[in-house]
């Protein structure tokens, strides 16, 4: 039969092997990807926006003009882990601007169309 001694650090042992799964395991906190909020990727896109016509960027060949950092009509057209397409209303005319995001909220590219090579 086994002694107490020998019950007791055997309970001890398993006590202390297990410690670590039990305080990992639970609930209320999260390892996945948390995708950002519409409002967020709009911030984004407005400060890459105003940083590409800063720096000359061009959209279909075409210098972007600064009116496009004044855009009040916003909105988030696509969006996923790999990329990010916002559209910018113009002010005065009947255009929109598209303006393409990589996964981490860089610039990549804008048009006039909303449609990019590689991405669906």
């Amino acid at each position: 039969m086994l002694s107490i001694k020998k019950l007791l650090s055997i309970f001890t042992l398993v006590t202390v092997l297990s410690a670590p799964t039990f305080a990992i395991a639970g609930g209320g906190h999260s390892h996945g990807y948390t995708p950002p909020t519409d409002s967020q990727v709009i911030a984004r896109a407005t400060s890459e926006l105003k940083s590409a016509i800063e720096t000359g960027k061009k959209a279909d060949g075409s210098q972007m003009e600064k009116i496009w950092q004044t855009v009040s009509e916003k909105s988030v057209e696509k969006k996923n882990m790999r990329y990010y397409i916002v559209s910018f209303q113009h002010p005065v005319e009947k255009k929109k601007l598209y303006v393409l995001l990589d996964g981490r909220g860089a610039f990549s590219g804008a048009n006039f169309n909303g449609s990019f090579s590689g991405v669906n």
